[in-house]
């Protein structure tokens, strides 16, 4: 009821000063998005090598499956030519 919404507006009211008087300086604020933008950097510079990784394992795999189908194939024909003899 409407009393009790009032009888909670003192106290929202008390929580609102207490906000407004803990103002904070600007090279504060400045000084924790300079941290937060450090920590960005950080993250992006971690997942980059993380994907040059990849990137090199990929390359590494695919080439390993090369030489395995050459052997492969390699295989097949000396399978084939005894098959013939």
């Amino acid at each position: 009821n409407l009393h009790e919404l009032l009888s909670k507006e003192v106290d929202a009211r008390e929580a609102r000063q207490d906000v407004m008087n803990r103002a904070m300086e600007l090279s504060e604020v400045q000084e924790g998005i300079g941290e937060a933008e450090n920590a960005a950097k950080r993250e992006f510079i971690k997942y980059d090598k993380l994907i040059t990784n990849v990137q090199i394992d990929e390359v590494a795999l695919d080439e390993k499956i090369a030489k395995r189908l050459e052997e492969m194939n390699r295989h097949q024909r000396r399978l084939e030519m005894l098959k013939s003899v």
